[in-house]
């Protein structure tokens, strides 16, 4: 029999439940924050609020002249924001999450709409009923300010992107190759345009009959007799349009990729493109909060706003935006980042403030190296190598004598350098601080990625050879090359059929770790001469890796991943990032203070090891559930729930029905839930106490 008590409890607790996360990474560049904004939303002139990927959530309470992120609670993505009032608003994204507030964003609650699918937008047509449209034609209604949620039938298993309704009763849905309406408040749907060709993204009427709707390919869709027909408008651009909306009866703005924003002053008779100047951002939503004042945002964290009707925009984003691949500090508070087009920013204080140095070069910079805080090398593509000596202020090319693309460099002693890169491959040495450098090429055939020296004789390099089966058809061949004597000859140490290795990373003359493609982590106990595969829990591919100690070591990746060892590479374990952009290059001036770069010129530093995961709380006991969502098998930390005695793990459905019990010890355990259908689940651990939590299954 099912105990009532707990399932008593777990419903309450999953009710109440919050993702306690401290600020273990912060954005240092640009900010406020660069993660992508996917929507904004004005419920008064000065208060507005923008969400976005991994979570994010900002407000500004002065018409958007300083922004500030919130905590949100979840690192879920979130796709679009409503507000009913100042103080009360709504969140939704993906794996089915909603989050509302009723204070202003200062803190948020998990609401449950009953479904897992992805959600795209929601809608308030008054401050108890709203609409949640997603995934899988996915539509849910509640009447009570999202207490309870009802399952409505689209009769679509399309993806449902954009709801609006003009009253309680009468909504429009857009989604892919389809308009949806309904005028008896979602019991019954209507299919009104069904295209083979067009994905719509965005809906908006400006009175009972008058709508319009975007989509891909720059389509501009009008209907004046509400929807009974809708008549294609001559948008001029072919960038997919994201979100539409207008001010009055006859002007109106739509903005989509590559900075297009386009705007009608007679009902989208003519629609003209504006001059922004940031056409290298995707913009995602568009609000205006009045006729002359709106607001565009998008990828990146960019925040633009017009107070002249579109003639002019201002960005509310600092810093750069250029992808950076390399991150190095000399000093605890010195550093160094580069990336795209010559780009170079240093810091003096920790990561504070950031100012860009003259790199008087145009090539993407790919690795860099400081031998002490003044001196250091960068090398780039084109066979460009450059130094400073005087901590940035000026930099000075060097002669490499060759055209390679360079994209690693390492300096095991003050004046002794290595710089590897290019195709054919390309090694380097220099004896005098780079003055003049030596060509020790070897297996030239190759592409080399990264570069490390143990000692001005001792190093290793990582690359790849392609192999071509036909003119067509390759397969590729990482190589591992190590040299004792300076790089006067190399040896093949270990080959990888079709994985690429890049970066590689020594603790000591034996412990060595390399990282590539598809979450590859290899380690060696014996100078190289072998290499074993280590657990990394993820697909995603590996950039670099750094250890500040012989046990603790930081590895970085695609979509935001960060993993973390404290054991020498026993176990990697996830670390939330708090970001989604791939993440290049990992650097750490002592065990707890690192930064990371990567795309959309993230900076980001922790002063804790980073040691944020997805923490599921319940009273003052912590347990770790990882990942969460999950598929097929998810990983159970306990933390300090078992304190004297042993613990056991109850699952259950939001219906109570018990699903699997188990002892569990203080080790970790890994669950199964292949068996499980997607939705979600209730997790209650009895320990000393109980805690309890939510689990969803993709």
């Amino acid at each position: 029999m099912v105990n009532s008590k707990l399932i008593s409890v777990l419903v309450f607790g999953i009710c109440t439940i919050s993702i306690a996360r401290t600020q273990d990474w912060q954005w240092q560049n640009p900010l406020p924050q660069g993660n992508s904004l996917t929507s904004v939303y004005f419920p008064d002139s000065n208060t507005g609020y923008a969400v976005g990927n991994c979570g994010t959530v900002l407000k500004t309470t002065d018409e958007g002249t300083n922004w500030t992120i919130l905590e949100s609670g979840t690192t879920k993505c979130l796709a679009s924001v409503y507000f009913t009032d100042v103080n009360i608003g709504y969140a939704v994204g993906d794996a089915g999450t909603i989050i509302k507030t009723i204070n202003g964003g200062e803190t948020w609650t998990p609401l449950f709409p009953g479904t897992s699918n992805s959600l795209t937008t929601i809608f308030f047509p008054d401050v108890n009923t709203g609409y949640a449209v997603g995934w899988s034609g996915t539509i849910v209604k509640t009447f009570n300010g999202g207490n309870d949620w009802t399952s409505l039938n689209s009769g679509t298993s399309k993806p449902l992107t954009s709801v609006y309704f003009i009253n309680a009763d009468t909504g429009y849905i857009t989604g892919i190759g389809l308009i949806l309406s309904t005028t008896d408040g979602g019991v019954h749907w209507q299919k009104q345009f069904s295209s083979l060709y067009y994905d719509f993204q965005s809906i908006f009427f400006t009175s009972q009959n008058t709508g319009y709707a975007v989509g891909n390919h720059g389509i501009i869709l009008n209907t004046v007799n509400g929807g009974q027909t809708w008549l294609l408008q001559t948008s001029g651009t072919n960038s997919q349009l994201h979100s539409v909306f207008f001010t009055d009866s006859t002007t109106g703005y739509t903005v989509g990729d590559w900075g297009t924003i386009l705007k009608t002053t007679n009902g989208g008779t003519t629609w003209t493109k504006l001059i922004t100047g940031f056409g290298d951002i995707f913009f995602s939503s568009t609000h205006f909060i009045n006729s002359t004042t709106g607001f565009s945002v998008g990828s990146y964290g960019n925040i633009i706003k017009t107070s002249d009707g579109g003639n002019s925009w201002t960005s509310y984003l600092s810093g750069t935006t250029s992808m950076l691949y390399t991150v190095s500090f000399p000093e605890a508070n010195t550093g160094y980042a580069m990336g795209t087009e010559g780009t170079i920013m240093k810091t003096e204080d920790g990561g504070n403030h950031w100012t860009c140095q003259n790199s008087g070069i145009s090539t993407s910079i790919y690795s860099s190296f400081f031998t002490d805080k003044n001196i250091g090398y960068a090398v780039s593509a084109d066979g460009v190598i450059i130094k400073t000596s005087d901590g940035g202020m000026n930099w000075i090319s060097q002669n490499s004598g060759t055209s390679a693309d360079f994209v690693s460099i390492h300096f095991p002693e003050q004046n002794i350098g290595y710089v590897v890169g290019g195709y054919p491959g390309r090694i380097l040495k220099t004896v005098n601080g780079g003055t003049s450098w030596e060509d020790q090429s070897a297996f030239s055939d190759h592409s080399w990625r990264s570069v490390f020296f143990l000692n001005s004789d001792t190093g290793y390099i990582t690359g790849i050879k392609v192999h071509w089966i036909t003119p067509d058809t390759f397969y590729f061949v990482g190589k591992l090359l190590r040299t004792v004597n300076g790089g006067t000859s190399w040896f093949i140490m270990a080959t990888f059929r079709d994985t690429a290795l890049a970066s590689i990373f020594f603790t000591d003359a034996n412990t060595g770790y390399a990282v590539g493609e598809f979450g590859l982590i290899l380690q060696t106990t014996d100078g190289g001469a072998n290499w074993i595969p280590q657990t990394s829990g993820t697909q995603s591919s590996l950039y670099s890796i750094t250890f500040p100690d012989t046990k603790t070591g930081y590895i970085v990746g695609d979509y935001g991943t960060i993993l973390k060892t404290n054991n020498g590479g026993e176990q990697w374990k996830p670390i939330i990032s708090r970001t989604s952009n791939s993440l290049a290059s990992v650097c750490f001036t002592d065990v707890n203070t690192g930064y990371v770069v990567g795309s959309g010129g993230t900076i980001l530093k922790t002063t804790n090891g980073g040691n944020g995961q997805p923490e599921i709380t319940g009273n003052t006991n912590r347990i770790l559930l990882y990942p969460n969502p999950a598929t097929e098998k998810v990983t159970l930390d306990l933390l300090d729930v078992i304190t004297h005695g042993d613990a056991s793990l109850s699952i259950y459905s939001v219906q109570g029905v018990l699903l699997l019990h188990q002892p569990l010890t203080r080790e970790k355990t890994e669950i199964d839930i292949s068996d499980f259908k997607v939705g979600v689940y209730l997790v209650g651990i009895r320990g000393d106490h109980i805690v309890t939590g939510k689990l969803v299954k993709h």
